[in-house]
């Protein structure tokens, strides 16, 4: 039996298409909570939106 093709999602292709353009930061939070950590990082770098940051957590921190 023929196995049919999953459609894409335009509004899926064209969110992916944006996020191409978008710098992405990674960084780890280390002592600070994941948003201190983010705002201490954009501020550092001086980061102009739009940016996306991905925070690390550590075990020991919430």
């Amino acid at each position: 039996m023929a196995r049919r093709r999953k459609r894409k999602s335009r509004r899926r292709q064209e969110g992916r298409r944006i996020l191409e353009h978008v710098p992405q930061f990674s960084i780890e939070c280390g002592e600070d909570k994941p948003v201190t950590a983010a705002r201490k990082f954009i501020h550092a770098e001086g980061i102009l939106p739009p940016a996306l940051l991905l925070v690390k957590r550590n075990e020991h921190t919430t």
